[in-house]
Parts: structure tokens; sequence; C-alpha cells
């Protein structure tokens, strides 16, 4: 688990987290800038993957999970 992205996960969900890593480098044509996504994997056993570190805590913040 790296503690570094668990601080993008909002405290709500925060106790759900069973996982969290960094997966591969992909490149986003929209913004033309390479990205590492973020792997999450809940209690649930349910995965995750987020474009990047800042958009998963946007999207768990308004969203939900």
């Amino acid at each position: 688990m790296n503690k570094y992205l668990l601080r993008y996960i909002p405290k709500v969900y925060k106790n759900e987290v069973k996982d969290i890593y960094y997966g591969e480098k992909v490149y986003n044509e929209y913004t033309k800038r390479w990205n590492k996504t973020i792997i999450v994997i809940w209690k649930d056993l349910e995965e995750n993957e987020y474009q990047n570190a800042t958009y998963m805590k946007n999207k768990l913040s308004d969203i939900g999970r």
C-alpha cells in the first residue's frame, strides 16, 4: 500500500481501502501530458483505476465510490 497516495482518498473512504498503488504510465491526448494511473482495491475486492491522483480525489469527493 502506498501511504502517499492514501492522502488523496477522502476521509470517508479511507477505512474501505485495502490497497492503493501506481499503475502504468499513459499519455493523455487531451492534456498532452503523461499520467501515472492509480489503482485502488477496496475491501469488498472491487478494483477501480483512475487517470491520476487529483482526478481520483475529485471524483470520490463529488460522486462517491
